[in-house]
């Protein structure tokens, strides 16, 4: 475990920068209004959904250069990088044609109030342009953080975000001889931060030759056999973390069609939300690398015995968070312009968010860090798969549109379906189906595609 608190430490860091950044942006945006926070939520779920489909390829991208440097193969993990990105541009092209191109047909399956939609539009489009640099971003520090170089991620992404506040007061508000762009200037600013990213890690991991400084024709071009281990590892985590992020815009949907208001509530839990799961972010992340390197070395014994104390460092964490931001809550909520019933749905729905905390992260752990590390990743497929498309979904519309329950009522039932996941999650994992050398049989051969 010496190795927990160098990976984590940074991967958090980071993760709570660019939830701080939401929550930056959202108190920017809340002073223009309950239709704006209510755009920045729906003008925000195909972006979140691009990012999910994004984290799903490169973390197979993670869990192969985990295990490979765990075996000192560092010419494999080149191939890992080249892989990703033959894989990811068709995708990210899809993603920008839907948002640039489409971005009202989108938001109309979320909500109806024109003026919503008007705003959800403009964040859609100017989000579009940064999909590619995000998707660049994400694939080198998949490899950077499974190598243990983890700073410069998080250096990148504290610069960035840095450079996002800056953007975002300029551009929302007009500052300095700027136009005044309002929800765009938002989106805008976001975007201009991750070209500043994706150029800081490049430069960084080319002139230095860290891992993953793949050059030439290998940017590209991918083995045909190595392409369908990749694949059989990564596309159940593609397919798993787009259809997890389809079912949480389902969720989004059926409170946008509950009304405005309680629509700009959820909306607002949103940052606090990422804030709260940030902390654990890289707790998830260290569990995939070090127990992928463990199992790469052949010490499976060891791994399956420290899986479970990064399970317990979690709950620990999570109660102790859920504590301080129901106490907070209030403080935050009071920073808006927004009517005192939708601060009173804000307040409630933070409640049930911090009650099943714990649960959230241990699930995060075992799903995203523990079953992934021996590239067990249909486990974490039928894991969401079934907890939010046969639990929760059926539970958000038969309590919203039936039973006529309040947001945060509706909130709590579609939650519910967090602890069916960990009983079987946690089941799994002291059967030990989850530790496997994926490294150890596939052969790579010259041909390439």
């Amino acid at each position: 475990m010496r190795n927990v608190a160098k990976i984590a430490v940074p991967i958090s860091l980071q993760s709570l920068i660019a939830s701080s950044l939401s929550i930056i942006d959202q108190m920017m945006i809340g002073s223009l209004g309950e239709a704006t926070v209510a755009g920045v939520g729906v003008g925000s779920r195909l972006p979140f959904i691009f990012i999910m489909v994004v984290f799903g390829l490169t973390s197979a991208t993670g869990i192969y250069a985990a295990q490979y440097f765990g075996k000192k193969d560092m010419e494999k993990i080149e191939t890992v990088v080249g892989t990703t990105l033959w894989l990811g541009v068709p995708v990210v092209g899809i993603f920008f044609a839907l948002s640039f191109f489409t971005p009202g047909a989108v938001a109309r399956l979320f909500i109806g109030d024109a003026q919503v939609i008007e705003q959800s539009m403009l964040y859609m489009r100017y989000m579009a342009i940064g999909f590619f640099p995000l998707f660049i971003v994400q694939s080198y520090n998949a490899v950077l953080r499974s190598t243990h170089h983890v700073k410069l991620p998080m250096t990148a992404g504290l610069i960035s975000f840095f450079l996002n506040t800056v953007l975002n007061y300029l551009l929302i508000f007009g500052k300095f001889g700027l136009p005044e762009m309002g929800i765009a200037g938002a989106a805008l600013a976001t975007t201009l931060s991750r070209f500043a990213e994706m150029s800081i890690i490049l430069f960084f991991v080319y002139s230095r030759q860290l891992p993953g400084a793949v050059m030439g024709r290998g940017l590209l071009s991918a083995d045909r056999q190595f392409v369908k281990a990749f694949l059989m590892t990564g596309m159940p985590l593609l397919v798993n973390e787009f259809l997890w992020s389809v079912n949480e815009s389902v969720y989004v949907g059926i409170y946008g069609h509950m009304g405005t208001e309680q629509a700009a509530a959820m909306t607002m839990t949103f940052p606090i939300q990422s804030f709260s799961i940030a902390f654990f972010v890289g707790i998830s992340s260290a569990a995939m690398i070090v127990l992928g390197n463990l199992i790469g070395e052949g010490r499976e014994e060891e791994a399956y015995a420290v899986s479970f104390r990064f399970v317990s460092i979690g709950i620990v964490g999570a109660v102790l968070i859920g504590v301080v931001i129901v106490l907070l809550s209030p403080f935050y909520g009071r920073m808006f312009q927004i009517e005192p019933e939708t601060r009173t749905y804000f307040e409630w729905l933070v409640r049930v968010f911090a009650l099943f905390l714990f649960v959230k992260v241990s699930n995060m752990i075992i799903g995203g860090g523990v079953l992934r590390s021996g590239g067990q990743t249909k486990l974490s497929l039928y894991l969401d798969l079934a907890g939010g498309w046969l639990i929760g979904i059926p539970l958000g519309l038969l309590t919203a549109w039936v039973f006529k329950l309040p947001v945060y009522g509706v909130y709590f039932c579609i939650s519910l379906e967090e602890v069916f996941r960990l009983a079987i999650g946690f089941r799994w994992m002291k059967k030990r189906i989850w530790i496997k050398d994926i490294t150890g049989s596939e052969a790579l051969p010259s041909e390439s595609c």
